[in-house]
């Protein structure tokens, strides 16, 4: 007893092929999700990086907290860099 679908292609080799799919769609969306914090890149020379790859950044989030305020991420305002921080 054999439990092929179509000829030379059983079920194992879908529900297999289905899992390898599945985790790749998986693995790009949680890389692109994670370039949501510390994009763009800050640049040593000054100004910021135009860094994009693939995938592309993902477009503004804004979250509700449970305090009631939002926060959107990635954050349009550039922070600023802690050696321009004067310590006194």
């Amino acid at each position: 007893m054999t439990n092929n679908v179509f000829g030379t292609v059983d079920l194992v080799e879908i529900v297999f092929s289905l899992f390898w799919l599945f985790f790749l769609v998986l693995v790009l969306y949680l890389h692109r999700e994670s370039k949501r914090e510390g994009y763009p890149l800050v640049s040593d020379r000054g100004g910021s990086a135009v860094v994009r790859g693939f995938p592309d950044v993902p477009p503004v989030k804004t979250y509700t907290l449970a305090h009631g305020g939002t926060v959107t991420v990635p954050r349009p305002v550039v922070e600023e860099s802690l050696a321009k921080i004067r310590l006194t």
